[in-house]
This record gives structure tokens, sequence and C-alpha cells, in this order.
């Protein structure tokens, strides 16, 4: 929480707390409310080392996923601000193995005291600092006599107003749609015991219970509203198939409209309320994703954006008061705000790729808001359709779906995410036990018998780690990877030593293979040319990896010859994550349609495994019997067997669903035995903050 505090001097650096700026003199700079709150705490505790980990519980609430890496871009943002305005020192200390110090003592600032402090920086051999110097003086006593407020934004959050709580029930509720009038909320709820389905919520009613709209057994998610609140059309979803439905909210009726594409937590379908039209989003005929939409008043069907197979075009979001309509055009995860007029006519609003996970218009349409890592952490952020310029609306941390109620107060509505995932071993025909329990998240866990490891990505230290241990977990121990940078998903060699995962140093590296060692302290690059990689496994001799890349322009199943260095391309319609089977054979799983499919030695395909979903494109196992696969059932997830030369599977055991984490969270022990990394909690509530014209 940013305080506000008297104006402090740090060496030559004037700290102003009321609009975010280090003045030096050089220039000033203009800090982001974040990393200046954390400038503000280490004002606060001058006296003595802030940890890490205080610094990410007071300013990020413990969140280490978010905060770790927040935090580390926030001090060298601080360092390079201090740097461009002049200072003539390091201010911020790095205290070895505890955290962060101030160098200097900040003293209050007072005209007479900055003026002295100036002064006191002119010698012979500086002359050039002392001219600087002069001139800076009236600019702070400028500044300190009649201080200017940073440009308001025209729609922000008002700092002062906590954000209430909509909803309240036992499980999860994301996905949240507003009627015209402000009073219905339409979401989504994720219950045990029953499939994701659609709630409505009298919001002038808040002592009544939410409603639910559609049947326990169906998956139904991404409501949106009709412009005379009479329907709702949203998703439903069948393993990888997804129908767009249209449901009479007075006779309850519901009715298929066509095939679509979905996407967990993205908003892939949107209602126009100026035009009637329902746009959402579907795999083309060239195996990319656009947007289709239908005249609701007509029936009739039109291309909203233009088919290409090396892109997919979500999320999506109707302007309130117009036909425009504002969608990200992604490649390779990375995409770009499109606004569409009526007339057909595209135009990009951002300038750079950004990752985006859902999109909401400002309640005068001139804003868009959409949640994206800013600076460092996850945040909510405004773009101005006229100008293109990006500011931060806010810093919770929203990874879901983001929407505006309307009304005489508009609303801007997130979800609130509490999740905590843990190891548990699971024995065919036993419950599954837990293994010891930390306060942090252990995940994406890859176990071999050869040597009795398991590796694994835990929080337990206060940021995302790599891991190791014994099945029993006797002795626990971090492994070394890098200090400041991101590790991915891991994966173990078979001799039980060597490891492989996507790595990067620095912010502005891609992720790409890094080799290391359980028991040492080496780390390096699996090649020589550095290229994006993720999803990596090892062949069954450990002289090779298998990883997907876009080298080639789209992502790809490629293998790497660690003795030659030498890579080669073996798919050619795509690949997230590949095996290789006991014959040598490659299985892989492909974006969008998902899917276990086995590669002949002529280069064809055979999809041996449907039942997969493209969000678990790793919970799948072979072995010289067969594959081992998670199928989920709206009820329960399933983990399945199916020998090799069969057509059928058969059950091995089953949690309930949505239990099992998605990507590659299933190891194998045995045959009969698994480590799974599951949810032990599984909340998360609709919150809502007051949008105030300042």
């Amino acid at each position: 929480m940013l305080l506000d505090l008297p104006d402090v001097v740090l060496g030559t650096c004037l700290i102003q707390h009321d609009n975010h700026k280090i003045s030096g003199p050089l220039t000033e700079v203009q800090l982001p409310a974040r990393v200046f709150e954390v400038l503000q705490y280490l004002i606060q505790h001058q006296d003595r080392a802030v940890s890490r980990q205080e610094l990410i519980q007071q300013i990020w609430s413990g969140n280490d996923a978010v905060g770790q890496k927040g935090l580390t871009n926030a001090i060298w943002q601080l360092r390079k601000a201090f740097e461009q305005a002049g200072a003539e020192q390091e201010l911020i200390l790095t205290i070895a193995k505890t955290g962060y110090e101030l160098a200097l003592k900040p003293q209050y600032a007072s005209p007479e005291y900055l003026i002295s402090q100036i002064k006191s920086v002119a010698s012979p051999r500086r002359w050039i600092w002392w001219l600087l110097g002069l001139s800076m003086v009236v600019v702070i006593v400028i500044l300190w006599f009649n201080r200017q407020q940073p440009a308001q934004i025209e729609t922000a959050l008002k700092p002062d107003i906590r954000p209430r709580q909509l909803t309240s029930m036992l499980g999860v509720e994301e996905m949240p749609s507003f009627s015209r009038d402000g009073r219905y909320m339409a979401f989504m709820a994720d219950i045990s015991g029953q499939a994701p389905g659609i709630f409505r919520l009298d919001l002038q009613q808040m002592n009544k219970a939410a409603e639910p709209l559609t049947p326990e057994n169906q998956y139904a998610t991404a409501p949106s509203w009709s412009p005379d609140q009479q329907q709702l059309a949203y998703l439903a979803v069948e393993g990888n198939d997804c129908q767009v439905q249209l449901l009479d909210l007075n006779s309850k009726q519901t009715e298929t409209l066509a095939n679509c594409f979905h996407q967990n937590l993205q908003n892939t379908l949107s209602w126009s309320a100026s035009s009637n039209m329902l746009a959402f989003a579907a795999v083309n005929e060239l195996g990319g994703v656009s947007i289709q939409g239908r005249d609701m008043s007509t029936g009739r069907m039109e291309r909203l954006s233009s088919p290409r197979a090396d892109t997919q075009d979500y999320p999506l979001a109707f302007a309130n008061h117009s036909a425009q309509l504002a969608y990200v055009r992604q490649t390779k995860h990375l995409g770009m705000i499109y606004l569409r007029q009526s007339d057909g006519s595209s135009r990009a609003l951002t300038k750079d790729p950004l990752y985006i996970y859902s999109l909401a218009w400002s309640p005068d349409d001139r804003f868009l808001y959409f949640n994206s890592v800013w600076q460092g952490e996850l945040s909510i952020l405004q773009i101005s359709v006229q100008t293109g310029q990006i500011t931060p609306l806010s810093y919770v941390k929203a990874p879901g779906r983001i929407a505006v109620r309307l009304g005489p107060q508009p609303e801007l509505v997130y979800t609130q995410y509490n999740s905590e995932e843990q190891l548990y071993r699971i024995r065919v025909g036993q419950e599954p036990v837990l293994m010891p329990k930390t306060l942090g998240r252990e995940l994406y866990p890859e176990y071999t018998a050869a040597s009795d490891q398991l590796l694994f990505m835990s929080s337990r230290s206060g940021r995302f780690d790599l891991w190791h241990s014994d099945l029993a977990q006797t002795k626990v121990q971090r492994v070394h990877t890098t200090e400041e940078g991101l590790v991915d998903i891991a994966s173990l060699a078979p001799d039980g030593e060597h490891f492989v995962v996507p790595a990067r140093r620095s912010e502005k590296e891609v992720l790409q293979l890094y080799l290391g060692t359980l028991s040492g302290s080496d780390f390096k690059p699996a090649s020589e040319k550095p290229f994006e990689s993720q999803h990596a496994s090892w062949s069954r001799d450990s002289r090779s990896l298998y990883f997907s890349s876009n080298i080639s322009g789209d992502w790809q199943i490629w293998r790497l010859d660690l003795q030659s260095g030498i890579s080669q391309q073996h798919t050619v319609k795509g690949g997230i994550f590949a095996r290789e089977a006991p014959d040598g054979r490659l299985l892989y799983v492909k974006a969008l349609t998902g899917g276990i499919w086995l590669q002949d030695q002529k280069g064809g395909e055979q999809l041996l495994v449907p039942q997969l979903a493209e969000v678990d494109w790793g919970n799948w196992l072979v072995d010289e019997k067969g594959i081992y696969y998670l199928q989920r059932l709206p009820e329960a997830d399933l983990w399945m067997f199916k020998a090799w030369g069969q057509s059928t599977s058969v059950e091995l055991f089953r949690v309930p669903g949505r239990s099992i984490k998605t990507s590659r969270s299933v190891t194998a022990v045995s045959e009969r035995e698994f480590v799974v990394s599951m949810y032990g909690r599984r909340e998360a509530n609709l919150m809502a903050v007051p949008l105030i014209a300042q």
C-alpha cells in the first residue's frame, strides 16, 4: 500500500512520494506504483536490511510466484532510476543471504537542505556536476513549493476503496458476465462433485443464493448476455469439443448454434449490445483459430477475422456502445490487440506483442482493459483506444477473465484465486496419500527408480525453484539453476542425475533448453545456438532430447543430439510435447486438438488416444506395456491405461474432477503407483472494485 510520506533526500536525489518520482542532478524519473512501494518500504525500515521474503509478504501479499519476479524487476528499476537521475553511488545494496538495504540514511527534505546538498557535490574535479547542481536548485525549489500531481487517467480504480466480494461458493467462480442494466451476473462455478456450470446471481438481492442455469453433468463456461437480457449464450465443453449454446432464460430451452474453440480462463465468446452479433472463436480450415459471427436477428453467419494457419484470434470482446470488436491475434503465445470496425476494417492498437489473458471495455468505450505481465508482475492494464497508450489500472493478480459491470457505479470484476497444489502418492486400488506437506506449492514431479530421485518444482523457499529428493522425501535439496532467472517444467533423465529445463537468465531472453545435474552446480545451455524451446523430454538412452520449438516458424517437435549438437525436426503438422516409445517411435501431442499421436517410420501419423486434452499435454506416460493417460470427465479425473495394440482402455484410479493439475503433473513409481500434483484446496471468488472517473 502506498503511503502519504514526506519527501526525503537520498544522497543527491529527491524522492517525491506524492507523484512517485526520483529527481536528481541529471533528470527526474517517474516510477510505477509497485516499484515505488518497494522504495517506500526500504525508507520506512532504513535502519536495517529487509529480506526478500518480507518485501514479498508486505507488497505482493505473500504471492511468491509473482513476487519473486516482481521484486527482482523492482530493484533493477530502482537502481536504474537512481543512475539516470544522477546518483553518485549505488543507493540500494544487496546484503548477501539477507535482502536489501539503503546505502545512505534518508533526510527529510527542505529547500535549505536541498540547496546545501546540491552545493556539496561541487568540487574542482567535478565542475560539470556543480553546473548541473546549480540548475537543479531552481527546479527542486519549484517542485517543493508548487508540486504538480501526475497526469490523471480518465477512468481509474479509486485507490482507497477495498474490493468487495461478490461470490463465496465452495469452489471456484470464474468467467463473470453482466446483464446490460448491471443487475444480474452470470458466471461459471466449479464445485466439487459436479461439472463446472453457469450460475446467475441477482446483485440487488445478495442474500439469495446463485441460481444454477445449466445441467449438473454439462461442462458449461464463458457466459455472455443478450442485449435484451432474456437469453444467455455460453460454451458447452466435452473433452476437446466445444459448442456454442443458447439458453432462453424464460423457457429454459437450449439451442446449439455452432462449433467453437475454448481456452481456459480466456473469453472466446462475446455478444454485441449494439449490433446483436454473437462472436466466438473457432478452429478454421487452415488449422488456426479465427473469429466467427452470427447475426442473432437473422441467423446469418460471417467471418469477423481472417483465417490464418499460424495465428489464434482470442480473447475477444465487443464494445459497450458500438459494434467495435476488440480481439488479440496471437502468434507463439504472444499477441497484438486489434480493433475491428463495423465496416469490417481492422487496425492494430498495440505496438508490441504481449501475453494477454482477457479483454474488457471501459464503461465509456474509451479504454480497453486487459490483464498481462507488466514490469515483471501480473497486472490489469488499460490502453487508450485513441492513442494506444498503455497505463497500469490495478496491480491485482488476476490471470482469468475480467469484466466490467455497467450501471450508476461501474465496477471492474475479476477472480481472486487461492490454490494450493501438493504432491500425493497414489497406488492403484487405494486412496491418495499426501506426501510431506509444505507451505509452498509442489508442482510437476518426475521420478526415476534408477536413482530413487524425485525432481519437482516448489515455492517452499519463497520463490519457484527446482528441488529433488528421494521418494520418501527424507532429504530434500534445492537444485542449482539460475539465481534471478526463470525456470519452467523440468525433465529428469533416465539415469536419475541429469535434467533438462527450459529457462532464461533474464527478462530479455527467451526460454531455451538448459542442462544440469542434481548433485552439482553445472547449469549450461543444451545447444550453442539459442532458440526458443519448451516442453522437453529425454530419449530412452539419455543421448537426445525431444522438445517443442518454433525454429521453423511454427511449433513442431524437434530432436537434439547431445553429442553432435545437431537438431532435427520430427513433425510438420504441429507438436507441443513428445515422448519416445520403447521401440523408438515418436508419440506426441498437438496444439488445439490435443490427443496422443503416433508417428510411424515413414512420417505418417495415427491418433492413438483422442481423450487427452491439450491442457494436459504432459499428463501421459509410456512403457513397454502401453500408454498411461489422464482423461477428464465433468465429475472425475481418470487415470487410464491402454495396452499396445489394444483399442480399449482400462481405468486405474479416479479422483474428483479437476483435482489433478494440468500441464505435466503425473509421474510413475511403478506400473501400479504414481506421484501426482493435485489441488489440496481449490477456491476462487469473484471480486469487484468501483471504477471512478478522475
